[in-house]
Formats: C-alpha cells, sequence, structure tokens
C-alpha cells in the first residue's frame, strides 16, 4: 500500500488530486471517513488560515463548526502536545483534556466517527495538522494499518503543503530585506545591524520598510514574526552550539 500511494502524493498539484487520493487510501484501508486540517501560518495569530481536505458527514463539519467545538476537541489538543498518532479509543487515558472533550467525542459517534487514529503534522514553516481516519464502528483496520499511515502522513502533509502554498501569493523578500529582519529578530537595533551589515542605518531602514510593506505587516515587530512563521528567517548553522550525546557503542 504504500508504495503505490507514495508515488502518486509526489506528484499532487491540486486539491482534487490530493482528495481522490485521500478517498480511495482511506477507503482501502478500511476507514469510512478521513479528516486533514491544516493551520496555515500568517501573521495574525488571532486570525490563523485553516485549510481542510475531508469526506466527512457534512452534518458534523456543521455542527463542529456552528458551536466551536475546535476549543474543546481533545483530537487537537492533544496533537498540539504531542508528535505520537493518536488512538481514540484511548483517549479517556488522558489527563487534562479540554472540559467538554468527551462530550465532542460523543457527539462524533452521533454523526458515525466512531473510531479512529490521528496523526499530528508539523510543516518547515510552522505549519501545523492533523490527519485522522475515521471509521464508523470500533475496527481492527486502525491497529493494522497504523504503520503504513504512519508512514505516509508526511508525504501527504507536503502534498497539501504544495496544493496550499500554490493557491498562496508568494512574499518575495530581498536578501538584503531578510538580513535586516534577521537581525532585529535577534535585538539588533537598525544602528546595530548596520554596523554588522557594514550598511548606513538609513539603508537599513529602508530595507525595513520595504519588507513590511511586501509582507503586509504593521510595523517591524509585526513582519519579523510574519517573515520567522513564512520561514523566511532561518538559524545561522555555521555559528550553531552542538551538543553530542555519544551512544557507549560508538566505534
Amino acid at each position: 500500500m504504500f508504495d503505490r500511494y507514495a508515488e502518486k502524493l509526489s506528484h499532487v498539484k491540486t486539491s482534487m488530486e490530493l482528495i481522490k487520493i485521500l478517498d480511495d487510501l482511506s477507503l482501502s484501508a478500511g476507514f469510512t471517513q478521513y479528516r486533514l486540517g491544516l493551520m496555515m501560518p500568517t501573521q495574525h495569530l488571532g486570525r490563523p488560515h485553516l485549510l481542510i481536505f475531508s469526506n466527512c458527514n457534512p452534518d458534523w463539519v456543521e455542527n463542529y463548526r456552528i458551536n466551536k467545538l475546535a476549543s474543546k476537541d481533545p483530537i487537537l489538543y492533544l496533537a498540539m502536545q504531542q508528535n505520537s498518532p493518536i488512538t481514540w479509543n484511548s483517549i479517556e487515558q488522558y489527563n487534562g483534556l479540554p472540559i467538554g472533550a468527551q462530550e465532542v467525542m460523543g457527539k462524533a459517534k452521533d454523526f458515525g466517527l466512531v473510531d479512529g487514529i490521528s496523526f499530528p503534522l508539523r510543516g518547515p514553516r510552522s505549519e501545523f495538522g492533523v490527519l485522522s481516519f475515521i471509521t464508523d464502528k470500533n475496527d481492527t483496520c486502525i491497529d493494522r494499518h497504523k504503520a503504513q499511515l504512519f508512514l505516509m502522513a508526511n508525504m501527504i502533509l507536503d502534498a497539501a503543503l504544495r496544493v496550499a502554498y500554490g493557491k498562496r501569493e508568494k512574499t518575495s523578500l530581498t536578501g538584503r530585506e531578510i538580513e535586516c529582519l534577521f537581525w532585529c529578530s535577534e535585538g539588533k537595533t537598525s544602528a546595530d545591524t548596520a554596523a554588522i551589515l557594514g550598511l548606513a542605518e538609513a539603508t537599513v531602514n529602508f530595507h525595513l520598510t520595504k519588507a513590511i510593506k511586501k509582507l503586509g505587516a504593521t510595523n517591524k515587530y509585526n513582519a519579523i514574526m510574519a517573515a520567522g512563521m513564512a520561514g523566511l528567517l532561518q538559524p545561522q548553522l555555521k555559528d550553531a552550539e552542538i551538543e553530542d550525546e555519544v551512544s557507549p557503542n560508538a566505534s
């Protein structure tokens, strides 16, 4: 199963291509529904952009949205705390779940979402997501396909991100604009940044102003956050502090 879908996923470019693969994959693995939700990075944490690929019961989707169940959804809560797969029949074993978590799972069962497995997803640009495969009954297909679905989860994420970023207008910053934002993100003033880069302070401010405008930000700090969440600000690996934990069996 892995090889067959891996090849298809590597060529996905559109939403419908991804949905077709997810439809086929979930059905062939014995699941009745699936839901892939992605939270895309923006400079507005209060208004994240959500992109969802799903064949879930439309009545459940509407009920979930109208009643704002995301705030007490245990799957979403756990996915933000861990990277390991979440099996729905083990949720009751977790402590500290949001108030109303079991109510959400109970309502889900009323709409045919009885059991399932969810995979937390994290992308290279601070994207966050959850991929869920769902059954309308307690079924052994979850344990049977768990390992292969785990292997495919990140390939599905990569395909979804290609689709997502293909729909979005690309932000193109120059090398200088990125450099200026980077040093400001390190707590440097425009004067400090100018000294580091060998530029005039006015030139640094010019590049920062251009970056702020391109990112649709309101100020320098908002632009730094937007650039960071878009993956434009990368660690300086040449200055990395490396801490090795070596196996006693190393040769």
